[in-house]
C-alpha cells in the first residue's frame, strides 16, 4: 500500500442526501494507513446515509490521486483473467435481465480502471467509450480493448447532453466527494429513455476480515444501502429502479479458509424518463440508523470471536505445513454462480 505524504484538509460536511448538518451517529473511528490519519465514519440520523465526516476537501482528494497514480499496467491476459471478472460478467447478466438487449446502445463506462469490464461490455453494445482519470491507461485501454478514453471524472466536461443510451459505473459511486452531483451529471449526459447501472458495496452486508482500518477508509467517502443509494438516484431525476443484492459476507468462511469473505454488493439500474414526476416522499427512503449501528457492532463481534478461535487453533498451521494448502475458492465465482434473475427487485 502506497502512503500519501501530502497534506489532507478535512471539513465538516452536511449530508448530501437530506442536508442535515449535525445530527449524526459515529459508526467508526479508525486509522487509515494510506494517510496515517484517523478517519471518522458517521450515520445520518435523519436519512441513514453513511459517510466520512469530517470529510477531505475535493482539492485534497484531487492531490491524493495525482500523487498515487498507478503507472504499472498489467498485461491484457492478466486483466481479463482476473477473478473479479466473474463479477463483471454478472453485471452484464443483470443489465440484460433488467432491460433486455444492449445491441443498439451507445455506452460509456465511468471509472474503467485497467479496463476488465470493457472486455465484457463492448461485444454487447453498439459503441463504447470510457471515462478514466488515471494516466497509465490512456494508451493501454485503446490498445487492449479498442475503446477511446476520455481523461475526466465529470461526463459533462467531455460529452454533450443527451449523448448516451447507457452509463455503467462499477465500484465508482462510493469514491465521489458528492455522489448526488455525480448522478446528476450522469442524468444530463443520458438520452431520454437511457439507463444508468451502478455497482457498489452494500453497507447492510458489511464484513471486516480485512480489518476495520481497511473497510472504512479515506478513499471511500460514502457507503450505501439499497435505500440510501436509491434516494440519491431518485433525487437526481431517475425512475424505474431495479436492483439485486449479492450477500455472501461470512457464509463460506472456515478455519481452513479464514479469508473467504466478501461484503455484499448492490447491482442497481435506473431509467431517465423526464415524463415521470415522483412524489417528494419517494426521496424519504431510509434504514434505521440504530439497526445499521447494530449490524456494524455484530460484524465486529463476529470478527473478534473468529480471531480468538484462530489464536487457539494451531491445527490450521500444522495442516498447511504437512499437507498442500487447499485451493481458495473465488468469492466472485460463487457470487456469479448464485445469481438468480428472479431475485431482481423493483423499487416500490
Amino acid at each position: 500500500m502506497q502512503q500519501y505524504s501530502g497534506e489532507i484538509i478535512f471539513f465538516n460536511k452536511p449530508c448530501v442526501n437530506c442536508g442535515a448538518t449535525d445530527d449524526f451517529i459515529t459508526l467508526s473511528e479508525n486509522i487509515d494507513l494510506r494517510i496515517n490519519r484517523t478517519v471518522k465514519t458517521v450515520i445520518c440520523k435523519t436519512c441513514s446515509l453513511t459517510f466520512l465526516n469530517p470529510s477531505p476537501t475535493p482539492d485534497s482528494y484531487r492531490k491524493f490521486y495525482e500523487q498515487l497514480k498507478d503507472s504499472k499496467i498489467p498485461s491484457k491476459e492478466k486483466i481479463i483473467n482476473h477473478e473479479k471478472n466473474h463479477e463483471f460478467q454478472l453485471c452484464i447478466k443483470f443489465i440484460q435481465d433488467s432491460i433486455g438487449s444492449l445491441k443498439e446502445m451507445d455506452a460509456v463506462d465511468v471509472g474503467s480502471g485497467h479496463g476488465g469490464f470493457l472486455h465484457y461490455l463492448k461485444p454487447n453494445v453498439k459503441s463504447l467509450v470510457c471515462a478514466e482519470l488515471s494516466d497509465g491507461v490512456q494508451e493501454s485501454i485503446p490498445k487492449y480493448f479498442g475503446c477511446k478514453v476520455f481523461q475526466t471524472g465529470t461526463l459533462g466536461e467531455s460529452f454533450p447532453q443527451n449523448n448516451f443510451d447507457l452509463i455503467t459505473s462499477i465500484a465508482v459511486i462510493e469514491h465521489y466527494d458528492n455522489p448526488l452531483e455525480a448522478l446528476r451529471d450522469y442524468y444530463r449526459t443520458l438520452k431520454e429513455g437511457g439507463y444508468i447501472f451502478l455497482n457498489t458495496p452494500d453497507v447492510i452486508n458489511m464484513c471486516f476480515e480485512a480489518g476495520v482500518e481497511k473497510k472504512f477508509k479515506f478513499i471511500h467517502p460514502f457507503y450505501f444501502s439499497v435505500k440510501t443509494l436509491s434516494s440519491l438516484v431518485l433525487q437526481a431525476g431517475f425512475s424505474e429502479i431495479k436492483y439485486y443484492v449479492s450477500d455472501l459476507s461470512f457464509k463460506y468462511r472456515s478455519l481452513i479458509h479464514p479469508t473467504l469473505v466478501a461484503p455484499g454488493r448492490i447491482f442497481l439500474i435506473a431509467k431517465k424518463d423526464t415524463s415521470r414526476k415522483l412524489a417528494p416522499n419517494k426521496f424519504n427512503l431510509k434504514d434505521s440508523p440504530d439497526e445499521l449501528l447494530k449490524i456494524y457492532q455484530n460484524a465486529i463481534k463476529r470478527e473478534k470471536e473468529f480471531n480468538f478461535k484462530m489464536k487457539f487453533l494451531l491445527l490450521k498451521r500444522i495442516i498447511n505445513k504437512v499437507f498442500p494448502k487447499p485451493k481458495l475458492p473465488s468469492m466472485y465465482k460463487i457470487m456469479y454462480d448464485q445469481y438468480n434473475a428472479a431475485e431482481i427487485k423493483t423499487l416500490d
